[in-house]
């Protein structure tokens, strides 16, 4: 029992990190949408060249934020599967065991 309780830390912990992502994507996704709403104003003031270069500071920092966000999700998601998987066949196969030894008491 130890040891699934053990894998039930790890698994939160993972999911912690996936729902830190996720959010973080959500804000990526806000940001990238001011950015859209600048060039936007930008485009139909005519002043586009003067915006260049800010709004492409601003691409290159979310690209980055986006590319390590991304990896970390990668990876948080499939420790969470592995957890989750490893703490499945510990149950189903306690189950069988258990069922099992049942069928066996009523033979």
């Amino acid at each position: 029992m130890t040891d699934l309780k053990n894998l039930s830390h790890e698994l939160d912990h993972q999911l912690s990190g996936v729902a830190c992502s996720v959010e973080t994507l959500s804000d990526i996704e806000t940001l990238l949408g001011f950015t859209k709403q600048k060039m936007d104003d930008a485009a139909h003031k005519g002043e586009e060249k003067f915006y260049f270069h800010y709004v492409h500071r601003e691409v290159r920092v979310l690209q980055n934020l986006l590319f390590h966000t991304l990896r970390e999700l990668n990876e948080n998601y499939k420790k969470a599967r592995d957890i989750s998987d490893e703490i499945f066949n510990k149950v189903v196969k306690n189950e069988k065991t258990t069922s099992s030894r049942q069928a066996k008491e009523v033979e």
